[in-house]
């Protein structure tokens, strides 16, 4: 009877291990959900070279693995991330995209820095001028 037991046991417990292994293999191989949130919001989302849509993205599935996310709006860089997924998985992405610099253009605060410039020439420069202009016509 203690054999008997015994041989049970042993059968439910290999039984409860390869179940064990079974639910293990599905939930890595299970689809992952994957929320992209940029700053700024509305850029451009691939996911390797797939475009997946605009930012914000929510309940994106992904296979478990490894991918290329891809971030692109206008006026600022481009962010590659290369996120590791695993299956069964909840992943929010937080990802900021800075501004392009771009050399040679001026920014608005350069702009404003240059107007700011250029009407103190106009404005001491042309009185200036017309003040030179009048004493040198009375000289002569």
């Amino acid at each position: 009877m203690e054999k008997a037991i015994s041989l049970l046991l042993s059968v439910i417990l290999a039984l409860t291990s390869v179940l064990a292994i079974a639910d293990e293999t599905e939930i890595a191989e299970a689809p992952a959900t994957v929320s992209i949130i940029t700053e700024p919001s509305g850029a451009e989302v691939r996911v390797g070279s797939e475009v997946v849509g605009e930012s914000p993205i929510k309940g994106l599935e992904l296979t478990p693995g490894q991918h290329l996310i891809i971030t692109t709006i206008a006026g600022f860089g481009q962010v590659e991330k290369t996120v590791s997924i695993k299956g069964g998985s909840n992943t929010l992405l937080r990802i900021t995209i800075e501004e392009e610099k771009r050399e040679g253009v001026f920014n608005s605060g350069d702009y404003w820095l240059g107007v700011g410039v250029g009407g103190i020439i106009i404005i001491v420069g042309v009185p200036l001028a017309l003040l030179i202009a009048l004493n040198t016509s009375d000289m002569g």
